[in-house]
Order: C-alpha cells, then structure tokens, then sequence
C-alpha cells in the first residue's frame, strides 16, 4: 500500500532525514521517500502497518500531519 502524507513544519534536510528515519523504524514499512519542496512523504507499507502508527512516528519528531 502507498500512501502520501502531507507534513507540517519541515524547514530542512535534517527535518526530512528524521521523519524518514522514524518512518522507515516501523516494521512493514517498506520505504518512506520525503519530498521537502511539497512538505510530504510518500510511505510504501504492508497492510499489518496502521497509518495511524506512521502519523505517530512522524508526529514524535516533533511535526504535524495535516
């Protein structure tokens, strides 16, 4: 499953490595590609994955899912 999600509060290329970092931490997430320019990332996970666990992970980095 993919599946876009628009992130609040990324400024620079340390934010977007965090949020990657985290995403890609969850077992069944298969890849998490961040685009800065659009503010989202882009998250290839297994259907055992809740998107509410990745907007978790996302949102202990400090930023917000909108």
């Amino acid at each position: 499953m993919i599946k876009e999600i628009k992130i609040e509060g990324m400024k620079c290329m340390h934010c977007a490595s965090a949020v990657k970092s985290a995403i890609e931490k969850i077992s069944g997430v298969n890849s998490a590609d961040i685009n800065l320019e659009n503010k989202s990332a882009t998250v290839d996970f297994q259907e055992t994955v809740s998107l509410e666990e990745i907007v978790s992970a996302i949102e202990n980095q400090g930023f917000d899912v909108i």
